[in-house]
């Protein structure tokens, strides 16, 4: 069988994740910008074509809520839309093999596109809910103390693999090697000599255990060298930005999709009951009757 060769474009995989963080109900606006993202470039292809930021937004939104709430990084994003374009090519390659005309395999097909129909369906309704501006106005100043901006740092890094490396690294630094040109030949990192080892100002909890070494070391003091995983770090915080309340606008979008969340159940329920009151359902008691039920002792 041919194999099905799925190339990612790595950097429109980077502004999906951030399309759908910013869209998750993390009220955290700022940590992320979406308005400039091209959602029509090329996100990934293979064998079976290509697919642009856009399209792939759509097949995950058919997924189920379980499991669109688990994609929570970059990786689990790329394993999400390889299961995507694996699931769409085995469906071609079995009716390309005349599985559609097997009856078991229609049943399952049947099934399958029903699910994804009522995933649409549910995903519809919940675009048309509408919130009122009162409403986001009165939840942003009913819980203003929730909504404060962590401390973010700017940092530069030089990741390698042992200690001992490391160590001979921080040696070179304080004896005056330049921070820069030391992580373009020895960190780890893959987009090093773009960056330098310098990352976009981040929220303090993304340190974990080291994010008091962190907020209290003083601008560009060493730090390290700090076990991560099965690497090591040399680090320096560049930039600081303190803690401060987030701006209503910064929160409003946050704040609209977290009341749609909560009328979306309603929602739903007006649907279905409005389906109930529209067609005649009737259920054949002698035939609920005439199914057998599985008795255990």
């Amino acid at each position: 069988a041919e194999e099905l060769d799925i190339r990612i474009e790595e950097s429109a995989l980077k502004e999906m994740m951030e399309l759908i963080s910013a869209s998750q109900q993390q009220i955290i606006a700022g940590d992320y910008g979406t308005d400039d993202l091209k959602h029509g470039i090329t996100l990934l292809t293979s064998n079976a074509g290509s697919m642009t930021i856009d399209q792939a937004m759509e097949e995950i939104q058919k997924l189920p809520a379980s499991t669109r709430s688990k994609i929570r990084s970059i990786d689990h994003l790329r394993a999400a839309l390889r299961g995507i374009v694996v699931q769409q090519e085995l469906i071609n390659r079995a009716v390309d093999k005349g599985y559609n005309q097997d009856e078991k395999f229609l049943e399952k097909y049947e099934k399958w596109v029903a699910t994804n129909l009522i995933a649409q369906k549910y995903h519809h309704i919940y675009e048309k809910i509408e919130i009122p501006e009162n409403e986001i106005i009165d939840y942003y100043e009913k819980n203003k103390n929730e909504f404060i901006r962590d401390v973010h740092l700017k940092v530069q890094d030089i990741i390698v693999l042992s200690e001992a490396d490391a160590k001979e690294i921080i040696g070179k630094l304080k004896s005056g090697s330049d921070f820069t040109d030391l992580a373009k030949k020895q960190s780890l990192r893959n987009d090093v000599e773009q960056t330098g080892g310098i990352s976009p100002f981040v929220p303090l909890s993304r340190f974990g255990d080291y994010k008091d070494t962190f907020k209290n070391a003083p601008l560009h003091q060493l730090i390290g060298p700090l076990k991560i995983d099965n690497f090591y770090m040399i680090a320096r915080v560049i930039a600081r930005e303190n803690q401060r309340p987030l701006t209503f606008e910064e929160v409003h979008e946050g704040i609209k999709e977290v009341l749609k969340q909560e009328k979306k159940s309603k929602s739903i329920k007006v649907y279905l009951d409005n389906l109930r009151s529209e067609h005649q359902i009737t259920i054949d008691q002698d035939k609920v009757a005439s199914v057998p039920v599985l008795k255990y002792n």
